[in-house]
């Protein structure tokens, strides 16, 4: 599946939008960045408070960077897939963290925590949400000898 190309004309009016909300923004890195250096606590135990922990903060990290470089993972396009090219590239996001949670012996939580760093939308999160993970962990644990395959029509 190759990601849509976006054509010139689609450049020149999202350049033309950019332009003008630029025009009166600043760098949102550096604002965040002097809040920082003002705060009369520590930013990081705050974040760590607020996000579950440290090791849970860092998980995250370390997840995000596996993700970022793995094609399922990659969100460089996501916004300009087609419907189909969307779903697709939601299901090779889903098999992807399976096969990592396999590989890694990784636990329920921490597919959990890499389908949200994914935020791959498009419709599969249904699908996923109320069947699909629940099925594969049945089959994994036994609680089923197998997955009925419906016929192709």
């Amino acid at each position: 599946m190759a990601a849509r190309q976006v054509d010139e004309r689609t450049r020149q009016l999202q350049a033309a939008s950019t332009a003008l909300v630029t025009k009166h923004a600043e760098d949102p890195k550096q604002d965040i960045i002097e809040e920082r250096r003002r705060a009369t606590f520590d930013s990081k135990e705050l974040c760590y408070y607020l996000n579950g922990g440290k090791d849970k903060v860092e998980r995250r990290a370390q997840f995000a960077a596996v993700l970022a470089k793995t094609p399922w993972g990659n969100k460089t396009n996501q916004y300009f897939y087609t419907r189909e090219e969307e779903y697709v590239h939601g299901l090779r996001c889903a098999l992807g963290i399976w096969q990592k949670m396999q590989a890694d012996k990784l636990t329920m939580d921490d597919g959990l925590m890499m389908r949200v760093l994914a935020d791959s939308p498009g419709g599969l999160e249904l699908h996923i949400g109320v069947s699909y993970l629940q099925v594969l962990t049945a089959v994994q644990t036994g609680c089923v000898s197998h997955v009925p395959v419906l016929p192709e029509d």
